[in-house]
């Protein structure tokens, strides 16, 4: 047999085994094609089924700066999964999980036993003093339909990650870090705190912590648009005539990832002072327009235990149905105890010390003397005693007539 022929042999071995490669490779890439993405990749495919979205654009944003894999049919550039979200996305996860088994799960067992059954017909959350923290409001309260949510803090934007530098990313995760800190970590927000927060030209205002809020406790963004109040206590659009930025607010349309139930929020930012509300006239006509609600008072710097506050503590006891509150909400002497059942969890002993002048003896009182029995336990740190075993919790149901 020839050298030449040997030769001609090998060749023709060589074409067949590279053209067999190449139909494997093709075939394999068709398949994996069809797989998720894997964890090395760029970013990973979810595997949740979430509802269908008619407009994509806030959900996707939400989604990228809750650190969650992208869904199905994405807009965001996949350039923006870079390195930093990577790291950004990895340390919330970790801190998510940690918080759901540390806390969260805890507080759905108490709300599956003790707050069953609140909403029915009377399925609006009113939470006043609530900052960006549709997080307690929605895991105490999953069933409502309708959360009116009213706090100092401007209601601000979703950023714009067309705009958004990549290496700028950290800076901004670094930014809603620090915002998340407080409330993660001690179950509140610190005003003060959310004021400089607010002040950057990304993290501008409320609705990147709501809509973080949202993607974290299992809900898909449906629309987000800017409102306010017309002069009869009407919400209004930006996009009528007689649109007024005097109380800037946002309403933002929600999907329960699981129940494909719709809730909507409406954020308003105002003072809520009797001063403030004398000089908002529309704030005061939409207030007085209130269903029967249930409200929710956490962390509220016991402000509805100052004089001053006064208007807005009346029409809270007047439209209120049920009241879940902490000590730091209103005075307990307000709930009489004609109108008003009481149910008390946890423990009462004093404030911390930052409001150490707003002991309720009447409540330490009653904390002390009530049977043992009737006093429930609290599994979880909730508020400025937010350690577990110190904190308390209140729930206040009006007496039929």
């Amino acid at each position: 047999m020839s050298h030449n022929f040997l030769i001609f042999v090998y060749r023709v071995l060589l074409t067949i085994i590279a053209a067999v490669t190449i139909s494997s490779c093709n075939q394999q890439n068709k398949q994996d094609s069809k797989k998720p993405l894997q964890k090395d990749s760029l970013v990973e495919a979810t595997v949740e089924q979430l509802p269908e979205i008619t407009n994509r654009k806030y959900n996707d944003v939400s989604r990228f700066i809750a650190g969650l894999q992208p869904a199905a049919g994405n807009t965001i550039n996949l350039e923006l999964y870079n390195e930093s979200w990577k790291i950004y996305a990895a340390n919330q996860d970790k801190k998510w999980t940690q918080l759901n088994d540390d806390h969260f799960k805890a507080m759905h067992a108490f709300t599956d036993v003790e707050l069953k059954g609140i909403f029915g017909n009377n399925d609006t959350l009113f939470y006043p003093f609530s900052g960006p923290d549709f997080l307690n409001a929605t895991t105490f309260f999953p069933s409502a339909k309708t959360y009116v949510m009213l706090a100092l803090e401007p209601p601000g934007t979703l950023p714009n990650l067309d705009t958004l530098k990549k290496d700028s990313l950290n800076n901004y995760f670094n930014s809603i870090n620090k915002s998340l800190h407080a409330i993660l970590n001690f179950s509140f927000f610190r005003t003060l705190s959310m004021e400089d927060d607010f002040a950057t030209k990304e993290l501008n205002g409320a609705v990147q912590l709501i809509s973080i809020f949202m993607q974290r406790s299992g809900h898909s963004i449906q629309s987000i648009e800017e409102i306010s109040i017309d002069s009869l206590g009407k919400i209004i659009y930006n996009n009528n005539p007689t649109f007024s930025s005097g109380t800037k607010g946002i309403h933002i349309k929600c999907i329960n990832n699981k129940t494909k139930a719709l809730k909507e929020v409406y954020y308003f930012s105002c003072d809520i002072s009797d001063l403030g509300l004398s000089k908002n006239k529309r704030l005061q006509a939409l207030l007085n327009q209130l269903p029967n609600v249930t409200t929710y008072l956490k962390s509220a710097s016991y402000l509805l235990h100052k004089p001053y506050f006064s208007v807005i503590r009346i029409k809270i006891l007047e439209k209120s149905k049920y009241v879940l509150q902490d000590d730091s909400g209103i005075p307990v002497r307000f709930y009489n105890a004609a109108n008003w059942n009481h149910q008390y969890y946890g423990t009462y002993d004093a404030p911390i010390n930052l409001f150490r002048n707003f002991l309720q003896k009447d409540l330490k009182i009653a904390y002390d003397s009530i049977e043992k029995s009737t006093i429930k336990p609290l599994n979880f740190g909730i508020g400025y005693d937010y350690k577990l075993n110190e904190s308390n919790l209140m729930l206040f149901s009006k007496k039929k007539n």
